[in-house]
């Protein structure tokens, strides 16, 4: 018996071939995520087992030990990686403001109980377990900030329905982490947020705005504080504080010198 050809009307045709092009980018976008993620990972191995190697056999141990542990621990982030790509994106939404609240109370916590070590107090630590809160909210407060905006989006061009969900997310986070202090955290939850905002439907001289305000305020921080202007000071001048805030960097120019990039 002949098999018949079933004609789809024009427009089930366009919104096939629609789907089509939105699977073709989804792909294209995950790949583009995957790669640098792999990227990180693989050179990241290779580093610790180079540097770990003699360490480990000082301590009489393998001297795979410290190598192979973080083995278990990217098998641990990977699975935690696709349980969280198979997550719906609504029930992620819903999730975002739990997360974000449960994030700023242990933020409020280690300010008030948290353990305080080398001038800051950054670690919640209740008998073996230790809770690094600013760490989560680096998490929580891009997803609780996506949230927002996606809510936001027919009225991102007005500048207040723009600057309450910023306040309401970065700020407050923010102002939470540099009280710890810690400026490197607030940095890093800036950038994310940064991304998000310039993939929002809001105007990009709102996101620029933003971007010139969180980073003054950045330099009025560093330069209120002795220790992260020394940091800054050093990174300029090498030379200053060879064995001190420009150790690492230092020490990693004399690594190049002598055993080149690879």
């Amino acid at each position: 018996m002949a098999s018949r050809t079933v004609a789809l009307p024009a427009g089930s045709r366009a919104l096939a071939r629609h789907a089509e092009e939105a699977s073709r980018r989804s792909a294209r976008a995950i790949a583009l995520l995957l790669i640098p993620v792999a990227l990180l990972l693989v050179i990241g191995l290779g580093a610790i087992l180079s540097a770990s190697s003699v360490l480990a056999i000082r301590e009489g141990v393998d001297n795979l030990y410290y190598f192979k542990r973080q083995l278990i621990w990217m098998g641990v982030g990977l699975l935690a990686l696709v349980g969280f790509a198979m997550v719906p994106p609504r029930l992620l939404r819903k999730l975002s403001s739990f997360g974000f609240l449960f994030s700023v109370i242990l933020l409020v916590a280690t300010l008030v109980v948290g353990t305080r070590a080398y001038g800051s107090t950054r670690w919640l630590i209740a008998g073996p377990i230790s809770i690094q809160a600013s760490e989560l909210a680096k998490l929580t407060t891009i997803l609780f900030l996506a949230t927002l905006v996606s809510r936001k989006e027919t009225s991102m061009h007005r500048l207040t329905a723009f600057m309450w969900p910023v306040a309401a997310s970065v700020g407050v986070v923010g102002v939470l982490v540099i009280l710890q202090p810690d400026l490197g955290t607030a940095l890093m939850v800036a950038f994310g947020a940064f991304a998000v905002l310039v993939a929002s439907a809001a105007p990009f001289r709102y996101v620029l705005g933003a971007a010139l305000f969180g980073s003054g305020a950045a330099l009025v921080a560093a330069a209120t504080s002795s220790y992260r202007w020394a940091r800054v000071t050093a990174f300029l001048d090498l030379g200053a504080d060879p064995l001190g805030g420009s150790y690492q960097v230092v020490q990693s120019l004399v690594a190049l010198g002598t055993g080149g990039l690879w």
